[in-house]
């Protein structure tokens, strides 16, 4: 199975640190949704909070199915407090034109879900056949953390986790066993991880030498960048990396990654040991970035 799965925030919003291109035009979402389909890429990623994301995938992907054999595994989110779940999802399923997803997870974690009628919506959306599965999107431990003290069932988590952001590492061998699919985001750090240590944000500088020693592994054992850190995630115990891309060449480049995971496993000490345990540098939400 192949595990990327293809993120298209890109094709709803000007999205990310190191993107000098903008959004992804609808021409060259035919060309990325094409090749992915070509690859053995099923799964996509969306949300309601991803601009014109939805719309766009339900404008282009009836022309990428006639183009090319396969369909899609689509998972889209629901963001608390801008309507009901059984109406976002009415409204994901008419933008993006299908009547069942894959997934449907809650994009923002909120205890209150649990304490009204929100997770009791996600439940019964899935009794009723129009969601395969249900889970979270989660930013912090804690959450998870209470997630499993109560005994939460879900099928679904997305989580962000690449060689600086490691937090949630601990949690995988027991999600496994729980049956839970682990969809990794954020394996490039908004594409931080592509910069050099000079062109990081003054309030990120911290982070330098991590950076610049990630550089000199991946230089040291012939491994692009895409290769180095989208290997370091499929050597864990995980079911999907979730990769945005700009652009066909892009996501040509990363499909390749699997051929060098004989490589990376041989630096996976040395990537490992590149973890921050500091949020406001490793949580795009914290960065004070203008």
């Amino acid at each position: 199975m192949n595990k990327l799965s293809l993120g298209t925030v890109q094709f709803g919003l000007n999205y990310g640190i190191s993107n000098k291109t903008g959004q992804v035009s609808r021409q060259e979402a035919e060309k990325i949704l094409c090749l992915a389909l070509e690859h053995g890429i099923d799964s996509l990623d969306t949300a309601s909070a991803y601009g014109e994301s939805e719309t766009v995938l339900g404008q282009v992907l009836p022309v990428v199915y006639n183009r090319q054999a396969g369909q899609f595994r689509i998972i889209s989110k629901y963001l608390p407090g801008s309507t009901t779940v059984t109406e976002s999802l009415d409204n994901s399923c008419q933008k993006l034109g299908v009547q069942f997803l894959y997934g449907y997870l809650l994009h923002q974690f909120d205890r209150s879900v649990f304490e009204n009628t929100q997770w009791d919506a996600f439940r019964k959306e899935k009794e009723k056949g129009r969601i395969g599965k249900i889970g979270f999107s989660l930013y912090y431990p804690h959450e998870l953390d209470y997630l499993l003290d109560k005994d939460v069932a879900f099928d679904i988590l997305q989580l962000p986790f690449n060689p600086l952001d490691q937090r949630f590492s601990p949690y995988f061998t027991e999600l496994k066993s729980r049956g839970v699919e682990i969809h990794i985001r954020s394996a490039f750090l908004q594409g931080l991880l592509f910069l050099s240590p000079e062109q990081l944000p003054a309030s990120l500088a911290e982070l330098g030498p991590r950076v610049d020693k990630i550089r000199q592994l991946a230089e040291a054992h012939d491994l692009t960048l895409p290769h180095l850190l989208l290997g370091f995630v499929h050597l864990h115990d995980i079911d999907k990396i979730v990769i945005g891309v700009e652009s066909y060449s892009n996501l040509l480049e990363n499909i390749g990654y699997t051929g060098r995971l004989d490589t990376v496993q041989r630096a996976i000490n040395d990537i490992s040991a590149m973890a921050s345990n500091d949020e406001t540098l490793i949580l795009p939400s914290k960065w004070n970035v203008k």
